[in-house]
């Protein structure tokens, strides 16, 4: 489970990065490009293109075992990528299902999930976020005696300094990411994942309502962002919620939003002045819950709402974007 020979450790997997490839018809895992680009001024949204303007996904967001914690020898070494393997591997086909098919899959949207919540919590330019997301889980460590053998091996290994000086983190910082992503991604119990419960509850919990809008376009290039996701929480109009945006593909991305549902603040929250007179009407007819299932809403070609997108992948990354044109709407 956790040893394999995989040394160059991707935190935005090749699979994402090929959806944006700006050579779209080339086969093969070592051949995709993605033009970068660098920040010139954050404020004014103003990026260039990098040195290398093309870089292979190959090498591209990823870091020398960046999620290593022993070495066995030379080749081999114990590290994640087989527990980021089996949510990675839905990567192209779920995307793709769920923007090119009329029908709602809920199964392969919920692959499309998992991952972008790894994505999050697995991204070193994302660590501070991390551990106060899971300040719950830095003490606990897994019961099942196997796992626990290899968890410990956390604490206990040498780290290379040119990682926790890349990152700007201490040695205490990166053990303590490393077990937060340990402990979402590996079978706590038989077939049960921290995440997978994680991503589910995020829809299914009784006390939260979700929006999720799917923007695509024609002629238009999404950025990727080197954070992998934007966070809009603070440009919500809604108390108690979450705002996140994701790159799905070249061509659309994914803004999704959970408001914590207490219905007559919901109610008065839209309807302002007239909030109280439709929340009273609300509780008369017995409404509690004002969403059961999983939705979601699609729009094309909408350019007003891309450029506030690539916009805002530009002022939050941490020092690059990526996109499969050279030529990007901002």
């Amino acid at each position: 489970m956790f040893e394999n020979s995989t040394k160059n450790q991707h935190f935005i997997s090749v699979a994402e990065q090929r959806l944006n490839a700006s050579n779209a018809g080339a086969t093969g895992r070592d051949k995709a490009k993605i033009f970068s680009f660098e920040i010139v001024d954050r404020g004014n949204y103003i990026i260039k293109l990098s040195a290398q303007s093309e870089v292979k996904a190959l090498n591209n967001l990823s870091f020398l075992d960046l999620y290593t914690f022993d070495l066995i020898n030379i080749k081999d070494r114990v590290n994640l990528e087989n527990l980021f393997q089996r949510i990675e591997q839905h990567a192209s086909i779920s995307t793709n299902e769920v923007l090119d098919n009329c029908s709602f899959d809920l199964e392969h949207f919920m692959n499309i999930f998992k991952l972008k919540l790894l994505n999050i919590f697995r991204n070193p330019y994302c660590i501070d976020f991390t551990l106060k997301c899971f300040d719950a889980l830095i003490d606990m460590e897994p019961v099942d005696p196997d796992l626990n053998k290899y968890f410990l091996k956390i604490a206990a290994y040498n780290y290379p300094k040119e990682i926790m000086q890349c990152f700007s983190i201490s040695e205490n910082e990166y053990k303590k990411w490393l077990k937060i992503i340990f402990l979402l991604t590996a079978p706590i119990k038989k077939d049960w994942y921290l995440l997978d419960e994680m991503a589910k509850n995020f829809f299914l919990a009784h006390d939260s309502y979700h929006q999720i809008n799917l923007f695509t376009y024609t002629h238009q290039s999404c950025l990727l962002s080197d954070r992998s996701f934007i966070n809009l929480t603070s440009l919500s109009n809604f108390k108690n919620n979450l705002a996140l945006c994701f790159n799905l593909r070249k061509d659309a991305f994914m803004f999704i939003q959970f408001i914590k549902e207490d219905v007559d603040a919901l109610i008065r929250e839209v309807y302002k002045d007239a909030g109280e007179k439709v929340a009273a009407r609300f509780r008369q007819v017995g409404v509690k819950k004002l969403q059961e299932n999983v939705k979601i809403n699609k729009e094309a070609d909408n350019l007003d709402i891309l450029k506030i997108y690539n916009r805002h992948v530009i002022y939050q990354c941490h020092q690059n974007v990526f996109s499969a044109s050279n030529n990007v709407l901002i």
